[in-house]
């Protein structure tokens, strides 16, 4: 393989290792800038391929506050280094990203394909609410080159904890 980065006008060429499952394999490391490839052998060349290097928003911190349903006697609750949700079935959960790079809004995605529009805060905290009713799994999308959608987080669980008064909510201690 044959390989050019970034600006360069040098060309760098190394061997390819054998692998019973896709032929001849190559690996870069540490890309941070564009490269420019091609694969050549016994006077036969590939055409030239780009790799190019984007840099993706993600969340980086992500608050949640519950507040729980009446009947649970529960003070609001927040969760500094949030993700996953097991709260009982009706909390509203208020959720603050911060992302990497600054984006101009965001989504949560559940797994039932739902999403629910975070909005921009001024200091570019990204902000927005969610009941919870059953269990499932949600992650926040940001906005990707190109007017794609990127995944921002990692994806979480929500367990709606089925528990109504006289059911021992509160004589549980919680």
């Amino acid at each position: 393989v044959v390989v050019r980065t970034g600006d360069s006008t040098e060309l760098s060429r190394w061997g390819m290792t054998q692998s019973p499952e896709s032929g001849y394999e190559f690996v870069l490391f540490d890309i941070a800038n564009p490269v420019q490839y091609y694969v050549e052998s016994n006077g036969v060349r590939s055409p030239v391929h780009r790799i190019v290097v984007v840099d993706l928003p993600y969340v980086n911190e992500l608050t949640l506050q519950y507040i729980f349903p009446e009947y649970t006697g529960m003070p609001p609750q927040t969760v500094e280094d949030g993700g996953d949700i097991a709260v009982p079935a009706g909390t509203i959960v208020h959720v603050r990203a911060k992302t990497t790079l600054p984006v101009d809004f965001a989504r949560i995605r559940f797994d039932d394909e739902r999403t629910i529009l975070l909005r921009k805060e001024a200091d570019g905290t990204l902000v927005g609410s969610m009941r919870v009713l059953e269990d499932g799994l949600y992650q926040i999308e940001l906005p990707g080159p190109d007017s794609t959608t990127v995944q921002g987080s990692q994806q979480y669980t929500i367990a709606a904890l089925d528990d109504r008064p006289g059911d021992g909510w509160l004589d549980r201690g919680h």
